[in-house]
């Protein structure tokens, strides 16, 4: 695959420590954060215009109906602090955060807690 195929497509990224392409919608935020920064090191200006960028940034910058899909599955949901940590912040509050928290490089966002009672009936 020559470099330009692998820009154009946008299912896999080739990890180095891995040795073998990576899906893309199977990887945590973080490391495609990671890999999208890695890349730009070796591609330039040039790559965050390309589809595999934008498969990689939806994954740390995730649209709000993904971020909702995160709260209600995993309890949490996660912004790269790099779109700016106001802006992170309420992006997740639009989502359905009840609270943030900043974790180094990202901002984690936390759905309401649910208060449950439960009679004992005797």
């Amino acid at each position: 695959m020559t470099d330009e195929e692998y820009l154009a497509q946008s299912e896999f990224y080739f990890s180095e420590s891995e040795e073998r392409l990576v899906p893309i919608l199977g990887m945590v935020p973080q490391h495609a954060f990671y890999a999208y920064h890695k890349m730009i090191r070796e591609f330039g200006d040039d790559f965050p215009e390309t589809p595999l960028a934008i498969a990689l940034s939806e994954r740390f910058i995730p649209s709000t109906d993904v971020l909702r899909k995160q709260l209600a599955e995993y309890g949490k949901a996660t912004v790269a602090a790099e779109v700016g940590v106001s802006t992170a912040r309420s992006r997740l509050r639009r989502a359905g955060a009840a609270t943030t928290r900043r974790e180094g490089k990202f901002v984690v966002g936390y759905p309401p807690s649910i208060k449950v009672s439960v009679r004992a009936k005797r």
